[in-house]
């Protein structure tokens, strides 16, 4: 479960760094890629991490806060507000996919 855990670590914050990356880049493309990162590539990673995670056996209480806290740091960190409500989407398909991924390992194991 460790490298679970550490796995879910380093891919959640690897994906919350790439807003960062983009606004650095300077391109035009900038606002077009932060806006498919905030509004499309975080909540599925806000879905699907943690419902490997808790499919793989890893606490959900564990799993679904990691991509949720570094898509928000990220966002304070480079001191833009936060894409209005899609945070709030986030945070429920980040609870959503670690019940899934739970329950999903409790029908593997029967």
């Amino acid at each position: 479960m460790r490298k679970t855990f550490l796995s879910l670590l380093i891919i959640s914050l690897l994906l919350a760094m790439a807003a960062p990356l983009i606004t650095l880049w300077n391109h035009p493309l900038s606002p077009v890629l932060l806006h498919i990162h905030s509004h499309w590539l975080m909540p599925i990673a806000c879905l699907v991490l943690p419902m490997g995670a808790c499919w793989r056996g890893l606490d959900p209480y564990a799993a679904f806060f990691l991509p949720l806290v570094f898509y928000i740091l990220a966002y304070i960190w480079l001191r833009l507000p936060l894409p209005p409500l899609v945070w709030l989407l986030s945070f429920f398909l980040s609870v959503l996919g670690a019940v899934i991924g739970q329950e999903a390992r409790k029908r593997k194991t029967e």
